[in-house]
């Protein structure tokens, strides 16, 4: 595990939200196209969890910055 200098509440909050928004984005290109989940409808419920979770956890974190 990295060694994380000045981390606090702020910065860790800042970065989880650039996080979570990139795993929206890429998870958002993969939805486009429903071939990438042909016979894995399991990995399709997955895939949009993930972007709305992700979605209600960056509200949050906002609301705490």
């Amino acid at each position: 595990m990295r060694n994380q200098l000045f981390v606090n509440n702020y910065n860790w909050l800042k970065r989880m939200i650039g996080h979570h928004s990139t795993a929206i984005t890429t998870t958002e290109k993969l939805l486009k196209d429903r071939s990438n989940f042909e016979n894995k409808e399991s990995l399709f419920r997955l895939a949009k969890a993930i972007v709305y979770n992700q979605r209600l956890e960056i509200a949050l974190m906002k609301q705490m910055l």
